[in-house]
């Protein structure tokens, strides 16, 4: 029995445990609701009787205070309250109709208790009219003998109807009480059942694979240690078997790959550290060589034969007083303009010191790598991205760098970061003019990733695009999409961004789409040694 057929077969038998469980909760759920509305009819229809007895009360309250207190007899004080008792006998026929909760005499005694009611007012209103007559002692006597007899007999029958309702609410929370505690034991044993076929189905599962995983455990905390030649035991035909089968091919092949590795890292070791820096300076040197002619034009305008002439004119007075005014004006205008481009080149030739700057920070980073560790420094990602830039000469090529990039921070080897960013831009560059397109536009722009862990970083170009075939082995040695290639600036890049603790990966839509780079670093840093 496969693996997959066992999880089934148990995820099939908790889901139908689980099920019955549920179904037999809803059942004594249905119990328990049918109860706690009986027991709610029932205590308002017993609520009604008390609130019925108290307003019949106060009849019996109104006539005793005539005759005690000498009230005057006011017939429509009797007829205020008759409304009040009609409402109550109203609000109790409609429980009473609503729902069957005296079975098929529910009526009876309701009948009985208004006509004795019925009555009792009328006596009231009689007991009122022979006061008015002056007939007092005969209203008392009527009052005495009759009404209060009358009193008596309805609130006996009242007591008694409040009292069967007390022992039916008795009775039903008593039942309401009953079921629910056999509710609550019956779910509880229903849970302890399905508790029990869970650990059982989880201690045969346990029983099962725990031996299997144990095997794969130990094997992969073997390749984790570098042990390449202890095979994972393999038996079975199952899910199992084929992870195992599968693990030690990747074991062979992981050997042999490490021998080709060791082969080829002391021969390219020191060639690449060689050829990469000296691309890097290649990169760095061109924007200062193309500052450097500009610088030399600019220098080669401030040579103004005219202005020599203009002088010596003036020196040898043999002008006219306004040919002397207009040839002052003119020297006046080419001195102001000498002065703008002697501060143009000047802060020319600062920009162009700060360049050569870093290609020395380049030179002593080099220098400094061969004996230790690169140090790690917080540097702000802007201000990293606008130092590399600085580096490029992008021609007609615009260079876009997203907003809000100063906000990031990292802290990584910022010479090694700087020349990667210089080196994906200029390749973006390269590509552009290859295709032609007079002009184009390389855009960068990042983001945090992974709850702000990660820093991705993506350098696109809208130049000659990379093929599908080339996009795997783009970043090997000797790989370059140029006519004349060098195949070491993305070589070095990869290389890099290894040693940074990250990883870059290009993508393309095929030849004339563009090019983006995708640069992925931890924001702690790298530890300096591959990933």
């Amino acid at each position: 029995m496969s693996l997959r057929s066992r999880l089934l077969a148990s995820i099939v038998t908790i889901f139908v445990l689980t099920v019955g469980l549920l179904a037999f909760s809803t059942v004594m759920a249905r119990k328990e609701e049918a109860h706690v509305r009986r027991l709610l009819h029932v205590h308002h229809l017993y609520t009604s009787l008390l609130e019925l007895k108290i307003a019949i009360n106060r009849h019996l309250t109104e006539a005793q205070a005539i005759f005690i207190y000498g009230k005057k007899a006011d017939p429509h004080d009797f007829t205020e309250a008759a409304r009040e008792v009609g409402e109550r006998f109203a609000a109790i026929g409609g429980l009473l109709s609503d729902h069957d909760l005296e079975g098929n005499g529910r009526g009876a005694w309701l009948t009985n208790l208004r006509q004795e009611y019925t009555l009792v007012h009328q006596e009231l209103q009689l007991m009122v009219r022979l006061i008015a007559m002056g007939r007092d002692n005969k209203a008392r006597e009527h009052f005495s003998s009759v009404i209060v007899r009358r009193f008596n007999h309805l609130f006996s029958g009242i007591d008694a109807r409040i009292a069967a309702q007390r022992r039916r609410l008795d009775t039903i929370e008593a039942s309401f009480l009953r079921i629910n505690r056999q509710g609550n034991y019956a779910v509880i044993g229903a849970l302890a059942v399905v508790m029990v076929v869970i650990s059982v189905i989880g201690a045969v599962l346990l029983h099962a694979f725990g031996p299997r995983l144990r095997e794969l455990l130990r094997g992969t905390e073997r390749i984790a240690a570098g042990d390449l030649r202890t095979p994972v035991p393999v038996s079975g035909g199952d899910e199992f078997a084929r992870l195992a089968g599968a693990m030690n091919r990747m074991m062979t092949d992981l050997a042999a790959s490490r021998k080709e590795l060791l082969a080829q890292s002391y021969y390219a070791g020191i060639a690449d550290m060689v050829a990469g820096t000296l691309h890097n300076i290649g990169n760095s040197l061109a924007p200062v060589i193309a500052d450097l002619d500009a610088l030399d034009g600019r220098l080669r305008k401030m040579d103004n034969p005219r202005a020599v002439q203009a002088a010596a004119e003036i020196a040898a007075a043999s002008q006219g007083p306004d040919r002397l005014r207009a040839l002052g004006e003119y020297l006046e205008l080419f001195s102001r303009q000498l002065a703008e481009d002697c501060a143009a080149s000047l802060a020319h030739l600062t920009a162009v010191r700060q360049k050569i700057g870093l290609i020395e920070t380049m030179l002593h980073d080099q220098r400094h790598t061969a004996i230790t560790r690169r140090p790690l420094e917080e540097a702000g990602l802007g201000e990293m991205i606008s130092d590399a830039v600085g580096l490029i000469h992008s021609g007609e090529v615009e260079i876009v760098v997203a907003a809000g990039l100063e906000e990031i921070t990292l802290l990584t080897q910022r010479i090694v970061f700087v020349q990667v960013v210089a080196n994906l831009v200029q390749n973006g560059v390269e590509a552009i003019a290859r295709s032609e397109k007079g002009g184009g536009r390389v855009e960068i722009s990042a983001d945090l990733e992974r709850a702000g862990k990660e820093l991705h970083l993506v350098v696109r170009d809208n130049g000659v695009g990379i093929e599908a075939a080339r996009l795997e082995r783009i970043f090997g040695r000797g790989v370059s999409t140029k006519a004349r290639p060098s195949g070491l600036g993305l070589h070095w890049c990869a290389n890099a961004v290894r040693a940074l603790g990250g990883r870059i990966e290009a993508a393309s839509d095929g030849p004339g789409t563009g090019a983006a780079f995708h640069v992925r670093l931890p924001v702690a840093g790298g530890d300096g040694s591959p990933s």
